[in-house]
């Protein structure tokens, strides 16, 4: 139960797309860095690497629509073109980091295009490009999991039955906790006596709990 209740809500979270807005918004500002910076040189013709400026300048442009679109249509080929120009501004910087000794501008941009590669390569990025299909056919599977989980035949003191409830713990992990109700509960699910355990009774609710065997 625990295992199937921490796929499912892994996978929620992976289709929420949370970590892919802060690497998107990563590769946008360096393009739009670097099309400033390409255009700059172009027009004040400063560069010995004119070819190259070209070419990010090219590469820049094009980003700043592609990149987005590929993103957020899912698309393999906006991961790909991503990881490629970071690839491209991470050179550059270290190349203009050699060439002119500028730590002030090309230090700080190359800590930012190599975040920005890290950033790709992170399993959480890599799986929003994951097909949409792929993602419902685990979590269908993981849903019919928790129901075979469910169907567990509950244990019953006289009027009272067992249930269980998963309760999410400060340290990440999560612990069951097992209680009997007189009526249906929605706060847990049904469940057969666990191993290891005893029913007592409360003496002055006369409400059954567990206790472990000594």
């Amino acid at each position: 139960m625990i295992k199937s209740k921490e796929k499912s809500e892994k996978i929620k979270e992976e289709r929420k797309g949370y970590g892919i807005k802060p690497v998107l918004a990563l590769l946008l500002f360096l393009s739009l860095v670097f099309l400033v910076i390409s255009v700059s040189r172009i027009l004040e013709n400063i560069s010995g690497l004119q070819p190259l400026i070209w070419i990010i300048l090219i590469l820049s442009i094009i980003s700043i629509p592609v990149i987005p679109y590929g993103f957020l249509k899912r698309k393999k080929w906006g991961l790909i073109y991503a990881f490629l120009v970071s690839i491209i501004y991470t050179s550059v910087s270290i190349i203009l980091l050699v060439s002119t000794g500028n730590i002030i501008i090309w230090y700080p941009l190359f800590i930012l295009t190599f975040l920005s590669l890290i950033s790709l390569v992170l399993s959480s990025t890599r799986q929003h490009f994951r097909p949409i299909e792929e993602v419902e056919e685990k979590r269908v599977e993981i849903d019919e999991e928790l129901l075979e989980e469910t169907e567990e035949e509950a244990y019953k003191h006289g009027e009272f039955t067992l249930y269980k409830k998963m309760v999410p713990m400060k340290s990440g992990s999560t612990r069951v906790f097992y209680f009997f109700s007189k009526g249906v509960s929605d706060k847990g699910v049904p469940c057969s006596l666990p191993e290891g355990y005893e029913v007592h009774i409360n003496k002055k609710s006369g409400v059954p709990y567990l206790k472990k065997k000594r």
